[in-house]
């Protein structure tokens, strides 16, 4: 008989962090997606900085070895000054750093009336998208993962049935920590890591294309949970490749991302 779904991506237990099968990724069934620990350390972040005046504008993740589904637990670190904080955080298992992120948040002082956003989206609004989950190629759109099963999805651009760019809007169905508000912003960042996903430029049953980072910058803040991720993924006869995407919400482009891919053969 299935099991019914855990109540959230992750719990909070005392100074452990307790991650739910809601953050397994494609690549091996007891580690994690890359976009579950980049909401997670945005998040710990926000809470770290804890002041209205200031907010998030980068998050660069160095993701150092896989993350498993087993406690861990977040070292942090801030400073900074009247224009900005800066929190540098560690995910750590067993006393080894897994991830290392580092934050920015700006001051926000109103600067003027203009449109800054004259970016013109190739992707469909949310109402107009294909409805139900996103499919990935090579993955089994039945599992206990954090891209079928923690987040809702809707092609907006594209196919993802066959290689190059697309876009699509997704936004999580459960609390990314158990008994936590999340900010808009750090859902967006964890949506941000579904990129080389949705663009992918070789085939997963043939191919392994982990994102190693993930840098993304948002010049505003998110309003509406939908999150939508436009992007194109480039790769090299080395084995090196990059996703690029640009990141928007309902009411138009908030940011962009961009991760680094390792790409081997299986």
């Amino acid at each position: 008989m299935p099991q019914p779904d855990p109540p959230s991506i992750f719990r909070r237990v005392g100074y452990r962090i307790e991650p739910t099968g809601l953050t397994r990724g494609p690549w091996h069934p007891n580690a994690q997606h890359g976009g579950a620990p980049a909401g997670l350390l945005a998040q710990t972040a926000i809470e770290a900085v804890n002041d209205n005046a200031f907010v998030l504008q980068r998050v660069t993740l160095d993701i150092r070895k896989p993350v498993p589904i087993e406690p861990l637990t977040v070292q942090c670190s801030r400073d900074g000054g009247r224009s900005t904080q800066r929190v540098r955080l560690e995910l750590i298992h067993d006393g080894q750093p897994l991830c290392v992120a580092h934050v920015l948040f700006g001051r926000s002082d109103a600067i003027g009336d203009w449109r800054v956003d004259a970016h013109v989206a190739r992707l469909k609004s949310v109402a107009d998208s294909t409805p139900g989950a996103v499919y990935i190629p090579g993955t089994d759109p039945d599992a206990e993962t954090f891209h079928y099963r923690a987040l809702e999805s809707r092609l907006a651009a594209g196919s993802i049935e066959s290689e190059g760019p697309a876009a699509a809007w997704f936004r999580f169905r459960y609390p990314l920590i158990e008994d936590h508000e999340p900010a808009l912003s750090a859902q967006a960042v964890a949506i941000a890591d579904l990129g080389n996903g949705i663009s992918w430029s070789v085939p997963l049953e043939t191919y392994s294309f982990a994102s190693t980072d993930l840098t993304v910058n948002l010049w505003r803040q998110p309003t509406t949970e939908w999150i939508g991720v436009d992007s194109g993924t480039h790769i090299s006869s080395l084995g090196h490749g990059c996703t690029l995407s640009d990141l928007y919400d309902e009411n138009g482009l908030i940011g962009a991302a961009s991760q680094t891919l390792l790409v081997r053969k299986l």
